[in-house]
């Protein structure tokens, strides 16, 4: 009987108690973000655990946007959101702010996303201060480091780069 498998029931004892262990984490560890009604956190974990972990705490903060990070292994961060309330369409949030970090998007109360600078995805999303001060600091600099690369690609001295792999 598949029920009583041991091998299955391990796991899932497993799984249930690293689950357990970055909900504790996150009640110590979250940041608030007032002005937006988040709750923002970054687990550490074996297992792909972001979207099991936003589903969960959306039900214990209902009126909370929950945000669960984790760094992928190739580099970039995964994103799972919940948001119970509805108030704000995340899905349609989280694809605005991907463009050019990324992927993502979703539906009115769950989004997910794949990026490459959780920075520029948090400022673009919830903290206008933020990305006003990135834009101001940041961009002219990014801008003359794609001005340098172009140069250096139209003389042939780098080659062109190849796509980054979003999916580990």
């Amino acid at each position: 009987d598949l029920l009583k498998n041991k091998e299955l029931l391990a796991w899932k004892g497993g799984v249930k108690k690293e689950f357990d262990r970055v909900l504790g984490e996150f009640e110590k560890g979250r940041v608030f973000h007032r002005k937006v009604h988040l709750m923002a956190f970054e687990i550490s974990s074996p297992m792909n655990l972001t979207s099991v972990v936003a589903s969960g705490l959306s039900e214990k903060y209902p009126d909370r946007i929950i945000m669960i990070r984790k760094k992928s292994r190739k580099g970039g961060y995964k994103i799972s959101a919940r948001y119970q309330d509805g108030k704000v369409d995340i899905g349609s949030l989280f694809k605005k702010c991907v463009k050019g970090i990324g992927s993502g998007g979703g539906h009115v109360k769950a989004a997910g996303a794949l990026i490459s600078d959780y920075d520029k995805f948090e400022a673009e999303a919830f903290d206008k201060d933020a990305k006003r001060e990135r834009h101001t600091k940041v961009f002219p600099d990014d801008c003359r480091r794609a001005l340098e690369l172009g140069v250096r690609m139209a003389s042939g001295e780098v080659p062109e780069p190849k796509p980054i792999p979003w999916h580990e």
